[in-house]
């Protein structure tokens, strides 16, 4: 669900995403009249976990304009880095062991409006995503001088705070395993 409602356009959710409802891999239930294509909404503690933290995702998006573009991103404004802080190049793009990489989106370099007229806020987001089913260490690229990095989200705490924890920075940050991690800089 993170990887859906951080990416750009439209996020095509369907009804019981949002709580982790299966179909068991059919993704044409709809001539169905059984137990794939009903809707529980008597939810468990784990289902409504989920969509507390879907519906706080959704949030995030909404107040945040580089998740919700209109236009997708140029090389100039979003750098891939590896593990080891350094950028990505075709051959780790190609790499079929490549299990870990982060985005760096520099919002200085988006020069847009918003619907609203004013302009999108230079932010500055690293998104980590780690598919290793171990802990990975990350370097992460220095904030700038005079900030420091803070959480956003956190899939494997299932944690959203559209402001931000501060973290001290430890190099290298441990992304955990089969998660993903977005820091903003404040």
């Amino acid at each position: 669900m993170t990887t859906l409602l951080m990416s750009q356009g439209t996020p095509m959710i369907v009804m019981g995403d949002e709580c982790g409802l299966t179909q068991n891999g059919n993704n044409n239930v709809y001539n169905q009249d059984n137990e794939l294509s009903w809707m529980n909404w008597n939810w468990d503690e784990k289902q409504q976990q989920f969509f507390d933290f879907t519906s706080q995702l959704a949030i995030l998006r909404a107040q945040t304009p580089l998740l919700r573009r209109r236009k997708f991103y140029d090389t100039k404004q979003v750098t891939w880095i590896r593990p080891d802080g350094k950028t990505m190049n075709d051959n780790d793009w190609h790499n079929g062991a490549t299990r870990c990489m982060g985005l760096l989106i520099n919002g200085e370099h988006v020069n847009e409006q918003e619907e609203d007229g004013n302009m999108v806020a230079p932010d500055h987001l690293f998104w980590v995503l780690n598919a290793y089913w171990d802990d990975l260490p990350f370097t992460l690229p220095g904030p700038g001088r005079g900030h420091h990095w803070a959480v956003v989200v956190n899939t494997f705490d299932g944690y959203v705070n559209n402001k931000g924890a501060k973290i001290t920075i430890t190099t290298p940050f441990t992304i955990p395993a089969r998660s993903s991690v977005l820091l903003k800089v404040v």
